[in-house]
């Protein structure tokens, strides 16, 4: 009985243990996920920052229009700008945190958005589809959406479009919002969900620490249970090499003892076969038949049921009534039961 109580407390230490590993493993993980996820976002927002002046440099070319954008330095300290079109005379403030909240310097690039939108040739496409093969170059797997949202000076309505999957544009996947133009007018929003696996650095040293300790608890676990259940029987006694551990005995199946502390008794033939028969019984339940089976009468044979009470009362007296063996007249059986056993459980 101690053996089996010492059995499930390892197991349980063991299973404790493992637990523990899973719990460190996923914390791990999950930090390596977020260092990841924030490596992930710088690198596709420098790409967006190159694909968006690239494209709109290209796309300005190909309009063929002679234009020249130079500031001097006393140009440069003016605090606010002026843009005259159709719809009238048009100022705003330059903003010094707006200013640094773009792709690209404003003072640059941002002057031919308007001249790019009243062209209808802001190339929104081709930044997306871009910016999208940039990133699965890098061996990232990741859903990105850009969405342009443009307020028209003098007008009231504002445009919108979106590019990619709608359904991501999330303030938690929110990659930033950008000015693009001088006026602050047009916004560009970009969007980045990538997956969990992509952003796990899995050939860490920790990760792949935790993993092979991880490994190796689950397959000796599995040892473990393989060679408890080769070492459970159907039976309360446990077979340990040629013997069996009854409680505190030990019966030796093939020289017919029973050794319980320092004594040592012999068993007579019956009573070591019917032993042995009821240990090996699933539940160690026999039948009346089973018995005298065993116990080789025949089963037609007069006072039968007298030899059978004889021999379960030689049974009892091997025990000391350490071990009962009960008449089941409903099942026409014999059942033993290890009462030590029952004790300790108890």
């Amino acid at each position: 009985m101690m053996n089996k109580r010492r059995y499930r407390g390892a197991l349980w230490g063991w299973i404790a243990l493992g637990a523990v590993v899973i719990l460190l493993w996923g914390r791990v993980v999950y930090d390596s996920a977020e260092q990841g996820k924030v490596a992930m976002r710088e690198m596709a927002e420098k790409s967006l920052q190159e694909v968006a002046e690239l494209e709109l440099n290209r796309a300005f070319k190909k309009q063929k229009i002679h234009y020249s954008n130079f500031f001097s330095e006393k140009e440069r300290k003016h605090t606010k700008r002026l843009v005259i079109n159709e719809r009238g005379k048009f100022e705003v403030l330059i903003d010094s945190v707006k200013e640094v909240q773009t792709l690209y310097p404003l003072e640059a690039i941002g002057s031919k958005i308007e001249i790019l939108f009243s062209l209808d040739s802001f190339p929104l496409e081709q930044i997306y589809a871009n910016w999208k093969e940039k990133i699965r170059n890098s061996q990232n797997e990741a859903s990105v959406t850009l969405l342009l949202r443009r307020n028209l000076l003098g007008e009231d309505v504002g445009q919108e479009s979106c590019l990619g999957d709608s359904t991501i544009c999330l303030p938690q996947n929110e990659l930033g919002t950008y000015y693009l133009d001088c006026m602050y007018t047009t916004m560009l929003t970009a969007y980045l969900l990538p997956t969990f696996g992509q952003s796990v650095d899995w050939a860490s040293t920790q990760v792949l620490l935790l993993s092979c300790v991880w490994l190796i608890w689950f397959f000796s676990l599995l040892v473990w249970l393989r060679i408890l259940k080769m070492r459970r029987k159907k039976t309360n006694g446990v077979l340990i090499q040629n013997t069996y551990q009854i409680g505190e005995y030990v019966f030796d199946i093939v020289r017919y003892t029973l050794v319980y502390q320092d004594s040592e008794k012999s068993c007579s033939l019956q009573n070591g076969k019917l032993l042995y028969a009821f240990l090996t019984a699933s539940d160690n339940l026999l039948t009346y038949e089973e018995i005298a089976v065993v116990c080789g009468w025949p089963l037609d044979s007069i006072g039968l049921g007298e030899r059978r009470r004889n021999a379960i009362r030689n049974l009892r007296e091997l025990f000391d009534d350490k071990v009962e063996f009960l008449s089941l007249p409903e099942k026409k059986a014999c059942q033993m039961v290890i009462l030590e056993r029952e004790n300790d459980e108890g």
